[in-house]
């Protein structure tokens, strides 16, 4: 009787090519990042790294353990993608300079307690409701703890002119144009999920096409711009 085996071959000259071939597509003020979590999603984690060390500029996993065994065969850059979830935790990653993802109020509680705020990813839901904080959530933060001390000068004045416009319209709009924006309000809803991605991507093209030299790099890229001014054209039309 013969019975069907399956093997996995990893060639590391194929590892090499592809990212290579990624990273000429980059501007050269990009870097490449490896997110090899799951070891390495089952290619073994410790030849993953060897194989390709020299061409990455940083590994992105999600364990801790992980976190560690990159950390013994290299000193560049590794994101640790769970983040922390207790003081341990955050002294291992402050002394082996993992960078952290922050998911959530509780894992900041643990950085602000531990006056830690270098190296830092924090991840917002833009309309997943995955993980990750409210944008509001999260300025809040940004304002108190990682705002430059002018800057939060600048926007406590802001916002105390915003509330004084806010109320003085309130004031001044009949209150059936209030009740007719309330409605109006929640299509907005469906639309931001979408558009504001959109928002956040408009501007990034924009810079990268005045900074770009390369042609084909450009034609991509305006490509890229005019999807974005459709994508955002067609939401504001659905939603009057």
């Amino acid at each position: 009787m013969t019975s069907i085996n399956s093997e996995l071959i990893i060639d590391p000259k194929i590892f090499r090519e592809n990212i290579s071939l990624l990273k000429n597509k980059l501007n050269n003020s990009s870097k490449f990042m490896a997110v090899i979590k799951s070891d390495a999603y089952g290619h073994h984690l410790e030849h993953i790294v060897k194989d390709i060390e020299d061409l990455s500029d940083g590994f992105g996993v999600v364990r801790i353990d992980e976190a560690l065994k990159i950390r013994e065969l290299s000193n560049k850059k590794i994101l640790l993608m769970q983040g922390v979830y207790s003081k341990e935790d955050l002294d291992i990653s402050i002394q082996n300079k993992f960078d952290l993802v922050v998911h959530n109020l509780d894992q900041f509680q643990i950085l602000k307690e531990g006056n830690h705020y270098e190296g830092l990813w924090f991840k917002l839901n833009t309309g997943m409701n995955r993980l990750g904080f409210g944008i509001d959530e999260f300025l809040k933060i940004y304002e108190e703890y990682l705002a430059d001390d002018s800057l939060k000068r600048v926007g406590k004045k802001l916002r105390f002119q915003f509330e004084v416009i806010k109320n003085l319209n309130k004031k001044i709009t009949p209150k059936e144009i209030i009740n007719s924006r309330k409605q109006f309000r929640s299509s907005l809803i469906v639309r931001n999920i979408y558009s504001e991605v959109l928002n956040i991507i408009q501007p990034i093209v924009i810079k990268k096409l005045k900074s770009n030299k390369n042609t084909q790099s450009k034609i991509l890229l305006n490509d890229a711009l005019l999807t974005s001014i459709a994508g955002i054209s067609a939401a504001m039309k659905n939603t009057g």
